[in-house]
């Protein structure tokens, strides 16, 4: 039921437009955000993928979206599109610990051992507490 009420939302996008001139991207962009993590909990990662990307369209500047892509893509194998959403995260947000953790996976994975430890110990610079803890992912 989620899902149809997002979609009905997005296909609202004329008259937030019209209503909340200020405001309808916003709305249009949180609802793109909602349905794609609807379908992450679905499994549906290729919609999942979409939506994300189309939130990312409206607002580049939002690193939530970039972590829930990121995560998608590093459960696909795409470790490369991970990095670059994670790295995305890392310039908006330096202190974003979950960026750092998953470069590290990724990095990892890809056999780069040193920016991988980077990654790992920058989590632990950041937040010293948190050494040998697991960090959930974002979604």
């Amino acid at each position: 039921m989620a899902i149809s009420q997002f979609k009905k939302a997005i296909g609202l996008k004329a008259i937030y437009e019209y209503w909340y001139p200020q405001r309808a991207l916003r709305y249009i962009e949180k609802a793109h955000f909602n349905l794609g993590n609807e379908y992450v909990t679905l499994g549906e990662l290729d919609k999942a993928l979409h939506e994300f990307t189309v939130a990312l369209d409206l607002n580049p500047r939002n690193q939530t979206v970039y972590l829930g892509r990121g995560w998608i893509y590093y459960n696909k194998g795409m470790y490369k599109e991970a990095a670059k959403d994670y790295g995305q995260v890392v310039k908006l947000n330096p202190k974003s610990t979950v960026a750092h953790f998953y470069l590290g996976l990724i990095y990892e994975k890809m056999d780069r051992l040193a920016p991988a430890m980077l990654g790992f110990e920058k989590v632990i610079e950041i937040e010293p507490k948190n050494r040998g803890q697991r960090i959930s992912s974002p979604n």
